[in-house]
């Protein structure tokens, strides 16, 4: 590839450096398990409101389909497709976006994370283990821990990403005024 064509490909992944470097990998990390969170046990309990014992993401959202559509349609939305797809468009700004669009991208991304509500969800879980306490038994499993560092780790992106690009972004169009003068 010459290096003409390697420059009209230009992402942040190519141009990161230093601890910035990681951002791709954890967003890579992120969408991996993003899927797989929605499967594992949270919680284990015995309350009136949950079918199962072992409550996951999955059967918790089946359930609310049972009691109430539209508040499943509301979780499914925001609380699984909307988180998915910030995912998704997290790796894509890191590794597939040109250097030249990453900018008006990223700020689709920074509307996306206002509408994902993942964080919501795990503090909705939090609830139910606190109230569950007093109408029957909780037990919280490493599921619940896993959300939590998921949930973090795309809060982390969602902070790092914009100003990491930001500071790639002045040098990347210094060095394409330098490579137009010669």
């Amino acid at each position: 590839m010459s290096s003409e064509a390697a420059q009209q490909h230009l992402t942040l992944a190519r141009l990161a450096q230093g601890p910035s470097t990681w951002l791709g990998p954890i967003s890579l990390l992120t969408l991996v398990l993003l899927p797989i969170v929605f499967f594992v046990p949270l919680l284990t309990t015995r309350l009136w409101f949950f079918s199962r014992a072992d409550i996951t993401l999955a059967h918790a959202a089946y359930d609310l389909f049972r009691i109430d559509k539209f508040l499943f349609g509301v979780v499914v939305v925001f609380g699984i497709l909307f988180p998915l797809l910030k995912a998704i468009m997290s790796v894509l700004c890191w590794y597939r976006f040109d250097i030249s669009t990453v900018e008006r991208r990223l700020q689709t991304l920074s509307y996306i994370a206002k509408l994902s509500m993942l964080d919501v969800m795990l503090l909705a879980f939090f609830v139910i283990v606190f109230k569950g306490v007093g109408i029957g038994t909780v037990q919280v499993k490493y599921g619940l821990y896993f959300y939590a560092l998921l949930v973090m780790a795309s809060l982390f992106l969602s902070l790092a990403m914009a100003p990491a690009a930001r500071k790639l972004l002045p040098q990347q169009s210094c060095t394409a005024a330098i490579s137009r003068k010669k």
